[in-house]
């Protein structure tokens, strides 16, 4: 019954939430075959796809055509946040069945920035492999939420990555992302949310078929 209620609770976020502070969330705008999207920064085995897309027509993808290889994307969201601000990061990722990763990892996070952005001050992480893995070739949307609990930050970055991306040479092994969502949650929403869950990070999961 405690997960049921968390579920409705973070369901009914979409309705009460403030607007998405991502830039070309989707990923459409950009050059596509393998390059940044507009907006957002990217390294290593990672790029703007059009087959990697959930809907429109680019996504992001990790490629996985080398060995023991990483790669990310994210982008910086400069604004000030407030100490008690709860927020929500998730986004929709797809792992293809033959996908692999030597060290398990693949995850979402959240780094804080203070001091008119200068300084790295925390980062909060949600661990995803075991979620795109388990449920392969579906879409899986995975979501962080998490309170600032800083003073004076004033820039956040929602940063999805992994590494020991492994080759095993039969295709079908990439990872695919697409439609990202980060905003604050209003403050009486976030009372009750993190009161039904005693948690300032947690993870929901929805399934749709490829």
């Amino acid at each position: 019954m405690r997960k049921l209620m968390l579920v409705v609770a973070v369901m009914a976020l979409a309705g009460v939430a403030s607007a998405n502070l991502l830039v070309n969330p989707g990923f459409e705008v950009g050059p596509g075959g393998g390059g940044t999207p507009d907006d957002w920064w990217k390294y290593n085995e990672t790029g703007q796809e059009s087959w990697a897309a959930q809907t429109g027509t680019n996504g992001m993808a990790f490629w996985s055509w080398s060995n023991d290889t990483w790669g990310g994307f994210g982008q910086d969201v400069v604004q000030a946040f407030g100490s008690s601000d709860v927020l929500s990061f998730s986004i929709w990722g797809l792992a293809e069945v033959n996908f692999e990763s030597s060290i398990d990892e693949t995850w979402i996070l959240l780094e804080f920035w203070q001091d008119g952005n200068t300084t790295w001050t925390r980062q909060d992480r949600l661990d995803v492999y075991g979620i795109l893995t388990g449920n392969a070739g579906v879409w899986n949307q995975v979501t962080l939420i998490t309170t600032v609990n800083l003073a004076n930050v004033t820039m956040i970055k929602p940063i999805i990555g992994g590494g020991g991306f492994t080759n095993n040479n039969v295709g079908n092994q990439a990872v695919f992302w697409d439609n990202a969502n980060f905003y604050v949650i209003p403050e009486p929403t976030a009372v009750v949310l993190l009161g039904l869950g005693g948690l300032l990070a947690c993870m929901l999961r929805r399934n749709v078929r490829k």
